[in-house]
């Protein structure tokens, strides 16, 4: 038989109720419009069902991420000195690997140019049409590098002078480039990225921004200038050209099956089992870098978040880091506000992240805990970059003023509308279609 009882909550209006769990049948609270889920044991921690591992290589890869992470926190936790590292074996042999696949490229390039030479001295048609098979290769192996953002998406300097000013003193107090622009998102997120030649940029969520306080902000933008200057090979474009090559030659020469018809389909069998096991090992050799990269990926992370910390105190990072949780929070939010036909999207998500539950901030903590520990990501699990902070002390070297959280704030709201007209044309539109 369940029990009901009424729990205090300190975050105010969220009321809790308090029932059994069917599983290890300990007190189960619950706060209408959150998940239910026990803290003794895990029951319904998750939203869906975990999906599981497609074969034996992903599981195997799965649970190597898990222990690889957990295994980097416990050697770098009380020695964050040994974050900044230049270079390591695995990060020479990553080198080395992208080298010979932008070799492959190049050897493409001259092929080709060589086939179209002979063809056009010797009048050979044959190599006309195989320089241009080789042509098509090179093309779709050569450097892409990522378009500049798109003027309407570029945070003018003058417009957000505020803003800039704030981005601008982080990369001094850091000794590193300043970025070349801020570029905003309707989403629930912030990213640094490179784009053209040596161009950089912040990307930067508004419903993100929205909900954190003035130093959160320097600990958010803080976290993403830190990128410049850590030299993640991840971000880097020279191993992650080489990663998308080996991915695109992978998916070109991949037979989708290896049975024809007739005797022609049988005698080509050996053919395309061949073309398949080379894809295969194109994919595992992408695979490895992903795997020679991860720990070195994770260490720039932690770096980041300790070069960070530095410029806006520990306590705001923290903070910032429990808010980055909240991405599920803003989507029931959105949708919220579409059916409830609320005028404001970001006065109405900053009420609802007011009035999370303890518990529900407790579930996100666990739920990061678990989920992030794969080779595919490159944070680490945010409770584990959490405790890592707590074992350095750190006073904040920059500090927003009253008047500049004023300013910012001003500055921010201008674009408050159209991220509340985007999500709510968003939802519509989705909601047409089912």
């Amino acid at each position: 038989m369940s029990q009901t009882a009424t729990l205090p909550n300190a975050l105010g209006n969220a009321q809790e109720t308090r029932k059994e769990c069917p599983e290890c049948k300990a007190g189960l609270p619950h706060t209408p419009g959150y998940k239910s889920w026990c803290p003794s044991c895990n029951w319904n921690l998750a939203d869906e069902e975990k999906r599981e591992p497609a074969n034996r290589f992903e599981k195997v890869m799965l649970q190597l991420g898990s222990k690889m992470s957990e295994g980097l926190f416990r050697e770098v936790q009380g020695r964050a000195s040994s974050l900044k590292r230049k270079f390591t074996p695995a990060k020479l042999l990553a080198y080395a690997i992208a080298t010979v696949v932008h070799g492959v490229t190049l050897i493409f390039v001259a092929a080709a140019a060589w086939l179209y030479y002979v063809a056009v001295t010797e009048g050979m048609v044959s190599c006309y049409i195989w320089g241009t098979v080789v042509a098509l290769l090179a093309w779709v192996s050569l450097p892409k590098w990522r378009k500049k953002p798109k003027k309407q998406h570029l945070l003018d300097r003058n417009e957000f002078s505020t803003l800039y000013k704030l981005v601008d003193d982080l990369a001094d107090s850091m000794g590193t480039k300043r970025v070349d622009g801020l570029v905003f998102s309707h989403d629930y997120n912030a990213y640094f990225y490179s784009a053209g030649l040596g161009k950089k940029y912040i990307g930067v969520g508004v419903p993100l921004l929205s909900v954190l306080n003035g130093q959160e902000k320097v600990a958010l933008l803080a976290h993403e200038t830190a990128h410049g200057a850590n030299g993640d090979s991840n971000r880097g474009f020279y191993v992650s050209q080489a990663y998308e090559n080996l991915f695109t030659w992978a998916e070109m020469i991949y037979p989708v099956s290896l049975f024809g018809n007739g005797l022609l389909g049988v005698l080509l069998m050996p053919v395309l089992l061949l073309m398949r096991l080379f894809a295969y090992s194109l994919i595992w050799t992408g695979m490895g870098l992903v795997h020679l990269l991860f720990r070195d990926s994770q260490r720039a992370e932690y770096y980041a978040d300790l070069l960070a910390m530095q410029q806006s105190g520990r306590e705001a990072m923290e903070s910032m880091l429990q808010k980055l949780f909240w991405t599920q929070t803003f989507q029931y939010t959105i949708h919220k506000c579409y059916f409830n036909k609320h005028e404001d999207l970001v006065s109405l998500l900053r009420s609802e992240v007011a009035n999370i539950p303890d518990t529900e901030i407790e579930r996100l903590r666990r739920l990061s805990l678990r989920e992030d520990s794969r080779l595919d990501v490159t944070h680490p699990p945010s409770a584990y970059r959490i405790e890592l902070m707590k074992s350095v002390e750190s006073t904040p070297r920059i500090e927003l003023s009253p008047d500049d959280e004023r300013a910012l704030e001003k500055e921010l709201s201008a674009l408050y509308a159209k991220t509340h007209n985007k999500w709510m044309d968003i939802v519509a539109e989705g909601w047409r279609v089912w």
